[in-house]
């Protein structure tokens, strides 16, 4: 009768031991479904940041386009500038030539430079609202920049909390796995018990 009772009792202990065993199996397989969806997490961030990152060169490189090109248009627009002064000066010499020679050469020569004055402030004006069309360009593309910036530090922070939980995951996996195996050896071992 006793050994009955250990049998029944070593029975019990074994389908306890199996019911723990089968819970631990699937809480082992949510914990690695976890740890699967934490890692694909950490790839799609890893993958954004790379993107963040290759769009902040692509726009680096397009501020230091932008720059150059600025610098063009001011070192030209310098050189235009003082070409005109210098045509604007030798009008006036050619003002002050006809005067002294006949007054109607004068009158010509005061058209001339009046003329070479429209159209050294016109150049002037171009040259200006081009310089503010660059200066606007490298403010918005500083701007998408700055938004690159914003959006790479996002990704990093989703990268490191992702990559958090998939350790807790992968170390509650592997306690319980440890469970899993003490369990199984406890199966084990009750059938000869």
């Amino acid at each position: 009768a006793e050994t009955r009772i250990d049998l029944a009792n070593t029975g019990e202990r074994e389908r306890q031991a199996l019911s723990q065993a089968d819970d631990a199996d699937a809480q082992v397989r949510d914990l690695r479904s976890d740890l699967e969806a934490s890692n694909r997490t950490a790839q799609a961030s890893a993958e954004a940041r790379a993107a963040a990152e290759a769009q902040a060169a692509a726009m680096r490189d397009e501020v230091a386009h932008l720059r150059a090109a600025l610098e063009r248009s001011e070192t030209a627009r310098n050189a235009e500038v003082g070409r005109l002064a210098a045509d604007l000066t030798k009008a006036q010499q050619q003002i002050d030539e006809a005067r002294a020679t006949h007054q109607a050469d004068a009158a010509i020569a005061r058209q001339q430079a009046a003329e070479a004055q429209a159209t050294y402030r016109e150049e002037v004006n171009r040259l200006i609202q081009e310089l503010a069309k660059h200066q606007g360009e490298l403010t918005r593309v500083l701007a998408d920049q700055e938004a690159a910036k914003r959006r790479q530090v996002e990704a990093e922070t989703v990268t490191r909390e992702a990559r958090s939980r998939a350790g807790e995951a992968a170390g509650r996996a592997a306690a319980l796995d440890e469970q899993l195996r003490a369990l199984q050896q406890v199966t084990a071992v009750a059938p000869h018990g």
